[in-house]
């Protein structure tokens, strides 16, 4: 059942980037393996979609890898009426602002019904 929280922040977060967001872009791998140490999917992109989603936000310093401590952790939000996929962990998203390849390593639903309202994605480069 879709309540009407779901209804009103998926409206919110579509309004919310539409005016501060920026884009990024999520390589689609079908039959892709998730590989939960590199946190990446192996296997060549099908499909590549461009979407809005929130400016990226430093995440906790804690997921940066110890053998890489150049490596960037980044949260946005990606309403869930702008895709037309499903995030999958390990995903590959390059957002424009950064400029750089990461990879999907955690994935919250904003929901409290049937119906998603928008992901936080967590990414690590």
């Amino acid at each position: 059942m879709t309540t009407a929280f779901d209804t009103e922040m998926a409206e919110l977060a579509v309004e919310m980037v539409a005016e501060f967001g920026t884009s990024a872009t999520f390589y689609v791998t079908a039959f892709g393996v998730y590989d939960p140490d590199t946190l990446t999917v192996t296997g060549e992109a099908t499909s590549e979609h461009v979407s809005l989603v929130s400016p990226p936000s430093d995440y906790r310093e804690d997921f940066k890898l110890m053998d890489n401590p150049s490596a960037t952790a980044l949260q946005i939000i990606v309403p869930a009426t702008n895709i037309e996929f499903t995030p999958e962990l390990g995903m590959r998203v390059t957002v424009t602002q950064h400029n750089t390849d990461s990879n999907i390593m955690h994935i919250h639903r904003l929901a409290s019904g049937d119906d998603v309202a928008a992901y936080v994605l967590s990414l690590k480069s």
